[in-house]
């Protein structure tokens, strides 16, 4: 197709598409009416599952009440719910010795949840003495513990 134009208007729209372009290169204007709040990212809360005990203890480490509330919160909320108590040993023991040491690091836990207000019908106590260490690596302390399972 071919358009014919005549000078002058070929030159008033050459102005007026220059006067577009450089309207266009300026800089906005920031408004400073509406901010952006940064998205905050929740961090996972993380529940330890694990409490640690002293050599040859069967009583609570001092943390304890703290390490089971959530768990104790959960459990009065979701009454169907039931949490396996585990209780071990090192093997510094003989086998008897070690499987009571670790049911009485359990029934401590166990006292714990129930003065956190969780039924008894929802904890199940257990002990396996010293037969499967969490750290093989000889550090003793480690497998001193009572796990919470689900």
């Amino acid at each position: 197709i071919e358009v014919n134009m005549n000078k002058g208007f070929s030159v008033a729209l050459l102005s007026v598409g220059i006067a577009l372009l450089s309207a266009c290169s300026s800089t906005p204007e920031q408004d400073t009416t509406r901010t952006a709040e940064p998205v905050k990212k929740e961090e996972p809360t993380r529940v330890a599952h694990i409490l640690f005990f002293e050599h040859d203890s069967a009583a609570a480490p001092e943390a304890a009440a703290d390490i089971i509330k959530p768990h104790a919160d959960y459990l009065v909320k979701h009454p169907k719910k039931t949490v396996l108590i585990e209780g071990a040993a090192d093997e510094t023991g003989d086998e008897d010795y070690n499987y009571r040491l670790g049911l009485r690091r359990a029934e401590a836990v166990k006292s714990i949840f129930l003065e956190q207000g969780v039924d008894a019908k929802q904890l199940i106590v257990r002990s396996i003495g010293d037969q499967r260490p969490l750290n093989h690596q000889g550090e003793l302390s480690r497998n001193r513990s009572v796990t919470l399972i689900y």
